[in-house]
Formats: C-alpha cells, structure tokens, sequence
C-alpha cells in the first residue's frame, strides 16, 4: 500500500516517493506508445511540510513530484489538472489529475 510504510512522516514519505517511481516505471513499461498514464494526487503542504522540517512556502507539491519522475521515466507530461476537494478543506484543499503520455516510438 502506497504511502502507508514507515514510522515517522518524513520516512512515509521517502518510502511514498520510492513506490510512485517504481508505479510509474512500470505504467511506461506495460503502456504501447502514445497512450495516457493518469495519476489522480492530492497534496498536504502543511504534512509535507512537518515531514521534510522546511517551511510550507518551499515545499513541492506532490503533483509537480509525480511529474518530474513521469518526465524521468520517458513520459511527455499533457497537463495537470486542478480540482478543489469539497468536505476535506481541513486537511487537503486540491488535488491533481496529471496526465503523462508515452511518447511515439517507444517500447
């Protein structure tokens, strides 16, 4: 389960991070060319914040993360999407729909 290892926070989220990768390796691996890996997130800057013990200001959203390793991992980003997150407003105000797609060409 994605996200549910670890003891303390800023372990989650270094053991999160180390899943999403290999998800999204294998999203490229198993896609044909040209089709769409969708990754529906959302982001708690004040968690992410505590966690990585830096101010809320700095912190990238998880959003931007999945991007950069989709982009890593071959994948040409389309667009992310945002969306507010209604009876959540508490804890987690947005999340995203960020849409990667295997370029042409690639096996």
């Amino acid at each position: 389960m994605i996200g549910m290892r670890g003891k303390t926070l800023k372990e989650k989220y270094h053991l999160y991070l180390d899943d999403m990768d290999k998800v999204i390796s294998e999203c490229y691996r198993i896609l044909k060319p040209e089709r769409f890996c969708t990754i529906i997130i959302g982001t708690n800057d004040s968690q992410l914040s505590k966690a990585l013990k830096i101010p809320r200001n700095e912190v990238s959203g998880l959003n931007e993360i999945i991007k950069k390793i989709g982009l890593s991992k071959g994948f040409s980003h389309v667009r992310s999407l945002p969306r507010q997150i209604v009876g959540m407003a508490n804890t987690m105000r947005q999340e995203y729909i960020v849409i990667l797609q295997k370029k042409n060409g690639e096996k």
